[in-house]
């Protein structure tokens, strides 16, 4: 390992603080620096880990997943070494002797070319990843002298991390705000399945008919459960797992209509580096009364004030008589301008009128 090898990886890892796609060529400028065959990013808590490796790592880290190798990865047990002193290795927690004879090694790792390791936490400010770098099994294992400088390593990629964290907050933030003006209620959602941001529409569910406990979102529905398990899902699919993104989960309500859930991973692994959300859950209210703008109707139908008034106060009622209480106008005065209305808007009657602005939307 090379004794200036930070000043060959920091503008990278600057590189790849701002912009997502650049953190595979971070990766690779560690591996070479450090003398290692292979790098990746994963998390080291949550639903199954998130991982992101070198291209020479691929293989390993896509037999790592579907084949559920990460279950059988004793190394977990160091973890709190990992977060204690900022790294763990393999002569931390196993003999050379039972490496020998562990399937994790001889039938997993050496098949791949690999075989020693070393974790370097990585604090993102509110969350903990782990940059693993590995070795083939014949180049022998990071001595005390590289782990001393394997843990100043992970002081820079914290730093860059914790960049790419606060950006990915604020990116985070713009697409919540394209969200403000939506009719349906959405939800975005981190690796554990909390819930970050919402829009207005979903404030107004929060509290009546979901709950949020500890950041997790609850319905009082009896089947609440095929709710978690979607959310579960679309925050990291597992091999196995039996739900279906495509398929919305209907939460029933007592003395409502019921909400339709759906749900969507934000991008793979690559583009979501570091980033705080991992999905967007978007619940559609049956209930929920969609109302244009007044200005917006007036001006797409030609109508006078008190006409788009009218309109209006008719996708919350379908009797005259409340809309004119409504309006603080006479009963005769709303027979006349219904008239108008429907001339102007190319309708019938109030359903034909009701369903036309539904559709107007900003």
């Amino acid at each position: 390992m090379k004794s200036d090898f930070l000043s060959d990886v920091e503008r990278q890892l600057d590189e790849a603080a701002a912009d997502p796609l650049k953190w595979t060529s971070a990766l690779e400028a560690i591996a070479r620096a450090t003398g290692s065959d292979g790098a990746a990013l994963l998390t080291i808590e949550g639903r199954g880990p998130v991982v992101l490796p070198t291209e020479n790592m691929t293989g390993l880290a896509d037999d790592y997943i579907q084949n559920g190798w990460y279950k059988k990865d004793f190394r977990y047990n160091g973890v709190p070494i990992l977060k204690n002193k900022g790294i763990v290795v393999d002569q931390d927690i196993v003999t050379l002797e039972h490496m020998g004879k562990m399937p994790y090694y001889q039938d997993f790792l050496i098949k791949h070319g690999f075989g020693w390791f070393a974790g370097i936490k990585i604090d993102t400010g509110d969350d903990v990843w782990c940059l693993t770098l590995q070795r083939a099994f014949k180049s022998g294992g990071y001595d005390r002298a590289e782990q001393e400088k394997l843990v100043r390593l992970g002081g820079v990629v914290s730093r860059a991390a914790k960049i790419a964290r606060q950006l990915g907050y604020a990116r985070l933030d713009g697409a919540a705000a394209t969200l403000e003006h939506s009719t349906n209620a959405c939800f975005f959602l981190d690796r554990f399945g909390a819930v970050i941001r919402f829009n207005p529409p979903a404030d107004r569910l929060i509290g009546q008919d979901l709950q949020l406990r500890e950041g997790q979102l609850r319905s009082l529905s009896p089947n609440d459960q095929a709710l978690q398990n979607l959310i579960q899902a679309s925050v990291l699919q597992m091999p196995g797992d039996k739900v279906d993104l495509n398929m919305p989960v209907v939460v029933t309500r007592q003395g409502k209509r019921p909400l339709i859930f759906h749900a969507m991973s934000l991008g793979g692994a690559l583009l979501s580096a570091f980033s705080p959300a991992r999905a967007l859950l978007v619940a559609i209210d049956l209930d929920a009364q969609i109302v244009p703008e007044a200005q917006l109707v007036q001006a797409a139908f030609a109508l006078t004030g008190a006409e788009a008034r009218l309109a209006l106060a008719l996708t919350s009622t379908f009797n005259l008589v409340d809309a004119a209480q409504q309006l603080g106008v006479s009963y005769e005065t709303v027979r006349k301008l219904i008239r108008s209305v429907f001339e102007k808007t190319g309708t019938t009657n109030q359903a034909e009128l009701v369903g036309l602005l539904n559709r107007v939307r900003r």
